[in-house]
């Protein structure tokens, strides 16, 4: 993925994040998973300003953004759950 990150080529960035995102969904280790996910996030948002009006850059984008609101929401609640206990 590292040598495909420094492309100015949109097509190869979302393409390169959506790829990391399905890798990462496959992953069973949580942290692995939450790596190739901000991996992939990053990925998306260079995307994202190199073809911005391209729908897939979009598309991504806000799919990994949802992936790590759950990321972060399932570690506030762990937070949260602990702090309660």
């Amino acid at each position: 993925m590292k040598q495909y990150m420094d492309s100015t080529e949109a097509e190869v960035l979302w393409r390169l994040a959506r790829a990391t995102c399905d890798k990462a969904k496959s992953t069973t280790d949580k942290t692995v998973r939450k790596e190739l996910i901000y991996n992939a996030f990053r990925a998306a948002e260079l995307a994202l300003k190199l073809g911005d009006t391209n729908f897939a850059c979009h598309k991504v984008s806000n799919i990994l953004k949802s992936f790590i609101a759950l990321i972060f929401v399932s570690c506030s609640f762990c937070l949260l759950f602990y702090v309660l206990a």
